[in-house]
């Protein structure tokens, strides 16, 4: 089919690290924020620091607002050389939300889709089935998520949508593309875009050049 993953959750383990960046070169990995914030908890034993690292995984920070943040807290809890906060600073770009805010990651940032699956999978099969039993326990279990599925493709068909912002035609796109939970999320995207202001637009020759900055934060063009 031509088409190449665009991202990959995965809980660090060294050798699917390799084989993402081998097979999927192009495709984003990101770490799993769940299991990241357990291994603060086994890692670092103060409870402040986790909370602290916690807003570092999940806050809408810039860049440079992480940068600042970081090493403010580092020096505050006195971690300076611990081996693991410096390893997590160093692969900061496959967790933190400053650095992964131009991924397409559709508001994924752990593994519990995958899980999730495994879980509901398990409330169908048992590990005293037969080969035939298992395999009619599996097709129960694909056509309750068939049926899911149909469920919110009908919401979608004979749902009524009303817009919530001002730009109605990219909400109202979105509305009629997505399931109604995904759309939830985009939405929040769209009032994102709704709080930009184009403060100067140019062009050269073929490019047209704007300089946008966040409404309330003129500082960040």
């Amino acid at each position: 089919m031509n088409k190449h993953l665009s991202l990959v959750i995965t809980d660090g383990d060294n050798a699917m690290k390799s084989a993402i960046e081998e097979v999927f070169p192009n495709a984003t990995h990101r770490l799993c924020a769940w299991h990241l914030y357990k291994n603060v908890v086994s890692h670092i034993k103060d409870p402040e620091f986790r909370e602290e690292f916690k807003k570092c995984l999940y806050a809408k920070f810039e860049c440079d607002e992480f940068e600042e943040y970081w090493h403010d807290m580092v020096e505050r809890f006195n971690l300076m050389g611990n081996d693991w906060v410096e390893k997590q600073y160093r692969r900061k770009e496959q967790w933190a939300t400053a650095y992964l805010s131009s991924k397409f990651c559709v508001g994924f940032r752990t593994t519990s889709r995958c899980e999730g699956i495994n879980s509901f999978i398990k409330s169908f099969v048992d590990s005293r089935d037969s080969i035939l039993a298992l395999v009619q326990n599996l097709e129960r279990a694909l056509r309750d998520y068939r049926k899911n599925e149909i469920v919110a493709e009908f919401k979608i068909i004979n749902g009524e949508y009303v817009p919530t912002t001002g730009l109605y035609s990219l909400e109202r796109c979105a509305a009629s593309v997505y399931t109604r939970e995904i759309f939830w999320k985009i939405l929040e995207e769209i009032k994102s875009v709704a709080a930009l202001d184009i403060v100067w637009f140019g062009s050269r020759s073929t490019t047209s050049e704007y300089k946008i900055i966040k409404y309330g934060r003129p500082d960040h063009e």
